[in-house]
């Protein structure tokens, strides 16, 4: 009983552990996009085009660029 309680436990860590990893994958490429949204913005891009571009609405474009003026 004890060796299978062990093996269960090993793999809900190796499930844990893969979904922290695929969290983190997640949250760098939203970062990446979010860099990447603002260097098109500050290129002088429309926020129809980077909304286009990004697949957001331009709304959603602009809320961002007013947040990061707001923290900068």
């Amino acid at each position: 009983m004890n060796n299978d309680a062990g093996k269960i436990a090993g793999k809900l860590a190796a499930i844990g552990d893969s979904t922290l990893q695929a969290r983190d994958v997640y949250f760098a490429l939203v970062e990446q996009r979010n860099e990447l949204i603002f260097q098109l913005v500050d290129q002088g891009w429309t926020y129809t085009e980077v909304a286009g571009i990004a697949g957001i609405t331009r709304e959603q474009v602009s809320k961002m660029v007013k947040r990061r003026e707001t923290s900068m």
